[in-house]
């Protein structure tokens, strides 16, 4: 014949347990544990025969620890819909679900029971629960939410799982998720194991890019193939240099089969552009850049090598390199372009050459060469008469060429 309100319960409860030390303000903290603690028998049975209206009134917005309102949440006559007002609007955390069945109708369509748990974050941060939760038909969405907030606390567990049903709920469900961000993302794979084999249409590639940029696939050809199975058609720049962290990542075993990883034999397009990623990129050496252009300079144009921008360095590297004298000697008219080129550096170049006739061009004044290749060397004695390392040149009847390869000093003036 009581009814129970905030008002007149804390006044009750603060009054019959006799104890100064219990205020009303102790009530309102904590309600239900109070009346427990104390024996109140009385109050116990009107609350639990008005179960729904002082949780509503009175529990929900107090300072009840976990275990209470674990208690609270077991009350075989609280309604659903208050279970679900207490999730919504109380804080606390359980270390998993065991006490509480999934099959409780919450009212709400495509939500559960147990996705209100991890929809309101009252499930400890492990992967053990989580498991089990991602075994169940979980919300995708509530599943994407709570590992973006509990991302942290998951990178510091390990999770054994390889292979079989569950890993296959695991990938479906994490590994191809893409509504993780990208920081929660990273994190959560230092725990979770990748198996390249379960790749498979559901992995998106910007999943695979997430991936890759964490470190968690080795490069072979099995696990190349199955990529470029899955993702053959690529339009967009971005996701080959997906492939190029790749190829940095595993370096020796990029460099030890280039053909295959470039695909060198079946896309003259792709070998450009990642030739050209490969030398705008800092974790490639001079030589190992160097190396690259000459095993495939029969591929790609002039005009591509115009666009790579190469340093000196990498030309210097090609010449030093190159099997052939007219590879070299293009590549030194090249590097003739070069502002940060002077005479010694062209001089230190032509020695690379085999024909030993061009070094009179940087040791002596003037100089009768004896060349085999004519149109070769009139295109490079030309070239280096516009960059004016030699002053003149012209051939001569018996196929020789006379050059003047400096000016005299005063001394040698004064002198003649």
């Amino acid at each position: 014949m009581y009814r129970f309100d905030k008002a007149n319960f804390r006044t009750v409860v603060a009054g019959l347990i006799e104890d100064d030390k219990v205020t009303c303000e102790s009530v309102d903290a904590h309600p239900l544990s109070l009346v427990a603690d104390y024996k109140l028998s009385n109050v116990k049975s009107a609350i639990e025969d008005n179960i729904d209206a002082f949780a509503l009134e009175i529990f929900i917005g107090s300072e009840e620890k976990s275990e209470t309102i674990v208690g609270l949440l077991q009350y075989p006559s609280l309604s659903n819909k208050v279970k679900v007002k207490i999730l919504e609007k109380m804080q606390f955390t359980l270390p998993d679900l065991h006490l509480f069945n999934e099959a409780v109708d919450v009212g709400l369509e495509g939500v559960s029971w147990h996705d209100l748990f991890y929809q309101y974050d009252h499930v400890e941060p492990d992967w053990k629960p989580l498991l089990a939760y991602i075994y169940e038909e979980c919300n995708i969405s509530v599943l994407s939410d709570y590992i973006n907030k509990n991302a942290t606390e998951l990178s510091n567990q390990h999770v054994d799982l390889v292979d079989g049903d569950k890993y296959d709920l695991l990938y479906m469900k994490v590994i191809c998720n893409d509504d993780i961000s990208d920081n929660a993302y990273a994190s959560i794979l230092t725990s979770i194991i990748i198996n390249e084999k379960w790749w498979d249409e559901r992995l998106s590639f910007s999943n695979f890019h997430r991936i890759v940029v964490n470190n968690k696939v080795c490069l072979n050809h099995e696990s190349f193939n199955k990529v470029i199975g899955l993702f053959d058609v690529l339009t967009d720049d971005s996701e080959w240099r997906t492939f190029l962290c790749w190829f940095i990542q595993y370096k020796n075993e990029f460099l030890s089969n280039t053909d295959f990883y470039l695909r060198a034999d079946d896309d003259a397009v792709l070998l450009e552009y990642l030739l050209s990623e490969i030398c705008s990129s800092s974790d490639f050496s001079v030589k190992e850049k160097a190396e690259l252009l000459l095993k495939y300079n029969t591929t790609y144009s002039d005009s591509f090598l115009d666009s790579l921008k190469l340093s000196s360095d990498v030309i210097k590297m090609m010449v030093k390199l190159s099997p052939s004298d007219s590879l070299k000697i293009s590549l030194i008219i090249r590097l003739l372009m070069y502002k940060d080129i002077g005479r010694a550096d062209i001089s230190d170049m032509v020695s690379e050459l085999d024909e030993t006739e061009y070094r009179k061009l940087f040791s002596q004044q003037t100089a009768t060469l004896t060349l085999s290749n004519n149109k070769e060397a009139e295109s490079f004695m030309l070239a280096l008469q516009e960059s004016e390392l030699i002053v003149e040149w012209s051939s001569r009847q018996d196929g020789k060429y006379s050059v003047i390869c400096r000016k005299k000093s005063r001394q040698e003036t004064g002198n003649s």
